[in-house]
């Protein structure tokens, strides 16, 4: 798997890691409208940075949503191309288990509990997801695949310990921790660990974003912003 790259544009934050298997280095930028402009720059000073060749890059892991559509789709489309360019695997990674992940082994899961991670899909809607973390195994199961809906829609969990992501505060619950610090993409290389050897890797021609929310849909929420 190593050397490797991660790229993650699901949020806010444009960021792009190296790993070598055993460190990494990571390079990130703040703000969605840019990230079209920055990815590819922020790929070639991320591997200067590590001093690895880009042949040297055996996989290449990403967000692949669900999250901010335009930034869904650069990822990807980089992802792919330098996949397809250099004959790589790719390796897909829920935006919204990635979150889950960084957060697990901070204190306030050190004793374990139910973890929601979600964010704004905007048109009133959150995507969504559940997690457990088990203190003494130190592993998170999925509770339930990754969602859209509404919050009257989510059926939370008497024992949630933790909200993560851009839609906490929008949720009402008895006391949980609030945690919106987002992914960034050094937190990709554990996952798609799990999954190559899950056989979860694809091929270039196969990559594609997670939406969950149609194309027509998108399209009338573009045109509500312009």
């Amino acid at each position: 798997m190593y050397p490797a790259l991660a790229i993650d544009c699901s949020d806010h934050v444009c960021s792009v890691a190296i790993s070598d298997g055993t460190k990494f280095w990571q390079i990130e930028e703040e703000g969605t409208r840019r990230q079209a402009r920055l990815i590819l720059g922020l790929v070639e000073n991320c591997l200067i940075k590590a001093d690895i060749e880009k042949e040297q890059l055996q996989s290449i892991c990403w967000a692949a949503g669900p999250g901010s559509f335009t930034g869904l789709r650069i990822a990807t489309a980089v992802a792919q191309g330098i996949a397809y360019a250099l004959d790589l695997p790719l390796t897909p990674i829920s935006s919204l288990e990635a979150m889950a992940a960084a957060a697990s082994s901070t204190k306030p899961l050190e004793e374990g509990g139910t973890l929601l991670t979600i964010t704004d899909a905007r048109m009133g809607e959150f995507y969504w997801a559940l997690f457990e973390y088990s203190s003494k195994k130190n592993a998170l199961s999925r509770l339930c695949e990754d969602s859209l809906s509404s919050l009257d829609q989510i059926d939370l969990p008497a024992d949630l310990a933790l909200i993560l992501g851009s839609g906490a505060e929008a949720v009402e619950a008895n006391s949980p921790k609030i945690n919106q610090t987002p992914a960034r993409a050094s937190d990709l290389f554990a996952l798609a660990e799990k999954r190559i050897t899950e056989g979860g890797q694809i091929t270039a021609m196969q990559a594609e974003p997670v939406y969950l929310r149609s194309k027509s849909a998108w399209k009338t929420l573009e045109q509500q912003k312009s």
